[in-house]
């Protein structure tokens, strides 16, 4: 039983590696290797951790996370361009179907 719960405790501590790191950096515009990175993984070690613990890919959770800050951003009187800059996206169209995508909204629905 003791060898079991140490084997199964670096991947929780991973998953939290990861969450933090996400948290952290939610103003940029990372990829799954620079994640990796980050969290000083593999690609393929954080992909297994990350789905293993959430049931999600960890480029889907990390534009969730984004998108629940830019609904509150946005509801503050933030436009959708200065949110879309804020969260680190490549430019405010991608931003819109990115956040229609995940919420069935648009931005300006939540003006």
């Amino acid at each position: 039983m003791y060898i079991y719960n140490i084997l199964n405790i670096k991947p929780t501590v991973n998953y939290k590696k990861i969450i933090n790191v996400l948290k952290k950096k939610k103003e940029k515009n990372l990829s799954v290797g620079e994640i990796a990175d980050l969290c000083n993984m593999s690609e393929i070690n954080l992909k297994k951790t990350f789905s293993k613990f959430s049931g999600m890919g960890v480029m889907a959770y990390f534009n969730k996370m984004k998108i629940e800050s830019a609904q509150n951003l946005i509801k503050n009187g933030m436009t959708v361009q200065e949110t879309a800059n804020m969260l680190g996206f490549s430019n405010q169209n991608y931003f819109s179907t990115v956040f229609k995508r995940i919420t069935g909204k648009s931005p300006t629905f939540y003006k």
